[in-house]
């Protein structure tokens, strides 16, 4: 399982990102088997700065010392969009696992190499999008999809519905075209997935319109995904300095309807709110903890049990399936794929 001789899982991050605390250094340290044993960045004052707020003992001068070093089995990526497929090569080509932020790459082209590279060479390779590992998502898919024989409790579903808006300056990368950014490729990742998720399928058809920041930038996304089963699902994504906070999917079937609020970060506070036909309507809370620390232990124990690796999330089919339908919707809004920004 591990490159180095301890039975501690050593992870190395890539770079001083804003994400990388509550995503990777919170969650190792609520797990006996896994540490951070170092992090790099563009800028070193930069790395050693991040590693005496978050308690890591050692910095590595640059990407590619951290990538040579024994003690590093995972490396976790937060870098850039544009920089997640290059930088992701050179770890599995380094023969590290990675736990990479989403979108794994700037298209499903790119996504596939990685994969194919990671396939070869027999190792684990995951893209973080977390959420689906939280119990509240485990809900929603039951109460959408059923389980065994039971099937959906709402019936068969008939419409789904996934917003995901935040007040994201314009000075951010995600604005940045050069770095694969745009709302899609960021909050939109989210609500295409958990469409995606909820309805076990692709979509067989896809229309889309586009709002745009600076020229090739989606501000603001919506878009319409028509599924085999004849169902529909509706996404909408924004991001600006003046653009409301809203986090909710909702599904509706002929017997019933469902609503979650804050579907991806559950951690930060949210309703589950069922109304079955004939019964008032059920909410409820549940658990708290934090999506990445589900993530992680998945991680871990798909480390210990060896390749061939299949996450269920994050995986392979998962991943080009999600990769996939963003890059339709930039086709069909009319707008170009992302692209790789190089190492």
């Amino acid at each position: 399982m591990q490159s180095s001789s301890s039975n501690i899982v050593g992870f190395g991050i890539l770079g001083a990102a804003r994400i990388a605390p509550k995503a990777i250094v919170d969650p190792c340290a609520e797990q006996a088997g896994a540490r951070v044993v170092t992090v790099a960045a563009r800028e070193p004052e930069r790395a050693r700065a991040f590693a005496e707020a978050q308690g890591i003992a050692d910095v590595s001068e640059s990407y590619e010392a951290l990538l040579s070093r024994d003690d590093v089995d995972v490396v976790y990526n937060p870098l850039p969009n544009g920089l997640h497929g290059p930088w992701t090569l050179e770890a599995l080509r380094a023969g590290k696992h990675v736990l990479c932020e989403k979108p794994l790459a700037a298209n499903a082209a790119e996504a596939e190499r990685l994969f194919d590279e990671a396939e070869r060479r027999g190792l684990l390779l995951m893209e973080a999008i977390h959420y689906p590992y939280h119990p509240v998502a485990q809900h929603l898919v039951e109460v959408c999809r059923g389980t065994g024989e039971g099937g959906s409790l709402l019936g068969p579903l008939e419409e789904l519905e996934a917003v995901f808006t935040a007040p994201i300056p314009e000075e951010d990368i995600r604005f940045d075209l050069s770095l694969a950014g745009g709302v899609t490729m960021d909050l939109g990742c989210y609500t295409l997935h958990v469409l995606r998720m909820a309805s076990g399928q692709e979509p067989e058809g896809i229309t889309a319109e586009a709002k745009q920041g600076p020229a090739g930038i989606d501000a603001h996304m919506q878009a319409e995904l028509r599924f085999p089963s004849g169902a529909v699902g509706r996404m909408r994504a924004g991001m600006g300095r003046g653009t409301p906070f809203e986090s909710v999917f909702r599904a509706r079937g002929p017997r019933g309807r469902l609503e979650v609020t804050r579907f991806q970060a559950p951690m930060i506070g949210h309703e589950i709110t069922l109304t079955l036909e004939g019964r008032e309507p059920e909410r409820q809370e549940l658990t708290r903890r934090t999506t990445f620390a589900y993530q992680l232990e998945a991680f871990l124990q798909l480390l210990e049990k060896g390749a061939p690796y299949a996450p269920v999330y994050g995986g392979r089919a998962d991943t080009l399936g999600n990769m996939k339908t963003i890059d339709r919707v930039y086709q069909a809004a009319g707008l170009p794929l992302r692209v790789t920004t190089g190492p």
